[in-house]
């Protein structure tokens, strides 16, 4: 068996290359040593080059087939190691009649391929709902600074909101019972501008929507929730959300392309994408739900969400230790009930898979995007597909990864 490998080495190992950047001392030595004077693990470690090579080449043709119909940005990065950054497509699709209904064919043509509609990696897309394990960061940094703690209930922050009693904790895990405010559009009155989170609540004390469950009985994601943490967050610290964000999270991140719907005005130099629904129409940003942040409304890029795994995950300059450890266990846990059909930390989605073991992540629909966060602990993976064009091209695609790495 020792000399197949000899064997079989012979004809592959100068064109091995690194995944995870841990052999060059084996490469070094293969080129003192004849591979006959090499040892069993030596020789391993070389297969172990030419697999994860092979991984690699592997993954590229699936991106290759993947970017046939996402239109989009990707990044895989092992261990720190990139191996995978992908940006193809357009910022706007110029290609449905409905906003352009006075353009010819051949003017949509032209502004669908000119240079500055195509997509960079700096180009920042809506995260939706990925959104969420930053405001859950805030807040876990403010109960870590002992201001606020996960016991305080909405009535300490608003008197007058009809669910004094849901903790801010229910509101993390999504255990609060707070109907949705995506479900009830027909109670906001003036639907021609953005809705603020303030005016969110102002409607939930006016019209006093019932809860869809008694707080802690039950576990039903709710984009309220989030949004209610954002404006607690502002009162508690005195700042503005998005002030409070930048100061306190994004700048200790290092997130230099990462702002909110909010502040995109003030910030033009930005190349933003447009969200896309499948029929290609474009969805314009004057919604009025748009205006409500902290449960979506956060605009970034790939990179800027590495740099985020880094400072989070790997506890740079966030939080401590112990809230990190809280986001990324079940805090949706119900005395008394049958498992929830879904795992809930604090903004973040938890799996432990059969497959490929403990995942973190978190999905964002909104608008014509479409979002993936995935972050595998055990071996430091993260992969992310940010798209502005809702056509299911990635749906499932961040299981097919992992299969690749694991070979499986």
């Amino acid at each position: 068996m020792k000399y197949l490998r000899f064997f079989l080495l012979f004809f592959s190992i100068c064109s091995c290359s690194l995944l995870l950047g841990q052999t060059k001392g084996v490469e070094k030595k293969t080129a003192k040593n004849s591979i006959e004077k090499l040892s069993i693990r030596e020789i391993d470690s070389l297969f172990d080059i030419k697999n994860n090579q092979s991984k690699i080449n592997d993954l590229k043709l699936f991106m290759d087939d993947l970017f046939k119909e996402m239109n989009g940005s990707a990044l895989i990065v092992i261990n720190d190691t990139f191996v995978i950054r992908k940006t193809k497509g357009v910022i706007r699709f110029y290609d449905h009649k409905k906003g352009y209904e006075t353009w010819t064919k051949e003017e949509m043509n032209r502004g669908r391929k000119k240079k500055e509609n195509q997509l960079q990696r700096e180009t920042l897309f809506d995260l939706a709902s990925i959104a969420k394990q930053f405001t859950a960061a805030a807040v876990l940094k403010l109960v870590s600074e002992k201001k606020i703690t996960l016991k305080d209930t909405l009535a300490v922050f608003f008197p007058k909101i009809p669910y004094p009693q849901v903790t801010i904790h229910q509101l993390l895990s999504h255990t609060s019972g707070i109907p949705d405010y995506i479900d009830f559009p027909e109670k906001w009155s003036d639907v021609n501008q953005w809705m603020s989170n303030a005016e969110l609540i102002e409607l939930l004390i006016a019209q006093k929507p019932p809860v869809d469950f008694l707080p802690g009985t039950n576990f039903a994601y709710c984009n309220t929730n989030y949004a209610l943490l954002a404006s607690i967050v502002a009162q508690v610290s005195n700042m503005t959300f998005e002030e409070y964000m930048r100061q306190n999270i994004f700048i200790p991140a290092g997130l230099t392309n990462t702002l909110y719907i909010t502040e995109l005005e003030d910030n033009k130099k930005h190349s933003v994408a447009k969200g896309h629904l499948r029929s290609r129409e474009e969805l314009a940003p004057d919604f009025y739900q748009n205006g409500v942040i902290g449960d979506k409304g956060l605009y970034s890029n790939p990179d800027d969400l590495y740099k985020w795994k880094i400072a989070f995950f790997d506890l740079k300059n966030i939080i401590p230790a112990f809230w990190v450890e809280k986001a990324t266990v079940k805090e949706n846990y119900i005395k008394g009930k049958a498992v929830a059909r879904e795992i809930y930390g604090y903004g973040l989605h938890i799996e432990e898979n059969a497959h490929y073991g403990k995942l973190i992540y978190h999905g964002g629909l909104w608008r014509g995007f479409h979002n993936l966060f995935i972050y595998r602990p055990s071996d430091n993976v993260l992969i992310i597909y940010l798209s502005n064009y809702r056509n299911r091209s990635h749906n499932g695609k961040g299981n097919e990864v992992l299969h690749i790495l694991d070979g499986a």
